[in-house]
């Protein structure tokens, strides 16, 4: 890939300040461009494992593709101003070179993902650091009005790099991807001091480019461990949330109430009533013993609190009532608690709290 280094001499701040509304109907192009060349890819794999070459027509639409998305990518990457082409004839900043169809080895197609899975770990890891420290680059080219040259020697090699890895896993080219931190001809064919900045060349990957390509791979490696960290951890919280409305649902139904509707014989309906709610009690103290072991997410507590609450109200309502002694005494008890209305809160705030830890899982 050849660079113009117009932007270390002048960026507009403009397009600068707008570049992620600007990509829009690029990313969305890219997108169905994307989807053609992986159909596309999937033929042409076929075909080289035969034939041990990609057809013509299949190189050619790939290779377009791949032409673009350095456009694409190189226009995100702040490395010039220029609205994007979509035609590899069109003059731009930026020139994707690709030798041509060429003879390849079948075993390496046949194999060709895990071959690349090395090369696309380090093109992951970089990538991601070099989008990470984008934001810091952004912020700098906006201000100065230009971009400082060794960082956009350090975002073209890791652009080229990328693409290299793109065209060797569209069966574009033989040849395994490689210079990261430089080529060896960099800045030969055209000397960086002498030749004009728009005469698109290779980047000159100085020392100070090469210390930024390492702290994109070290910020690169930092985001994907946390990346996996979060990930690790919203798996466990998932989970933890997921047991905790699995044994939740159990405990509750697991719950077998009498009814006092059964007490209607005036000769015994003190002792039923006793009964019944001595039953009930011990059916919620099980419950809450249940409730107790239970490992509830912390994001949950206020409605862990808010249910045990209403479980205890209840369950002091039926306390009075398991130890009332007298008609008029229960008469009294009954009359002056809020028996249905406790009961209805008691299940109101367990399906609250089953709804929150749905939505946690």
């Amino acid at each position: 890939m050849l660079f113009d280094r117009t932007v270390t001499q002048h960026a507009s701040r403009v397009k600068v300040g707008f570049r992620l509304i600007l990509l829009i109907p690029h990313a969305i192009l890219l997108f169905f461009y994307g989807v053609a060349a992986a159909v596309v890819l999937l033929v042409a794999w076929f075909a080289a494992l035969f034939t041990a070459r990609v057809p013509d027509g299949m190189y050619n639409f790939l290779g377009g593709y791949v032409a673009y998305y350095a456009r694409v990518a190189s226009y995100a990457a702040l490395l010039t101003d220029r609205w994007p082409t979509v035609s590899v004839n069109d003059p731009y900043p930026v020139v994707f070179r690709l030798t041509g169809p060429g003879r390849l080895n079948r075993a390496a197609v046949l194999f060709r993902l895990v071959l690349f899975l090395p090369a696309g770990i380090v093109i992951s890891v970089v990538t991601t650091g070099a989008q990470l420290v984008s934001i810091v680059n952004w912020f700098i080219v906006l201000i100065r009005g230009r971009m400082p040259a060794p960082m956009f020697d350090a975002y073209a090699s890791t652009a080229r790099f990328y693409m290299r890895g793109q065209a060797y896993f569209l069966l574009l080219t033989p040849t395994y991807p490689a210079g990261l931190f430089g080529d060896a001809q960099d800045g030969t064919d055209i000397q960086a001091e002498t030749a004009p900045a728009d005469v698109p060349r290779t980047p000159f990957v100085g020392r100070v480019a090469r210390r930024l390509i390492v702290l994109f791979l070290v910020v690169g490696a930092a985001g994907n461990i946390a990346q996996e960290v979060v990930r690790i951890t919203s798996a466990s919280a998932h989970d933890k949330a997921l047991k905790a409305e699995s044994d939740l649902y159990d405990a509750y139904h697991g719950l077998h109430f009498g009814s006092f509707t059964s007490c209607s014989s005036p000769a015994t309906v003190v002792s039923c009533y006793q009964e019944t709610a001595r039953q009930d009690v011990e059916a919620i103290s099980a419950f809450q013993e249940d409730v107790r072991a239970i490992d509830f997410p912390a994001d949950v507590h206020a409605d862990v609190v808010k249910m045990n609450a209403a479980v205890q109200k209840f369950k002091d309502d039926l306390t009075a009532i398991s130890v009332a002694t007298t008609r008029s005494q229960l008469k009294t008890l009954v009359t002056g608690m809020d028996l249905a209305g406790d009961g209805q809160a008691f299940d109101t705030t367990i399906s609250a709290l089953g709804h929150e830890l749905d939505a946690e899982s």
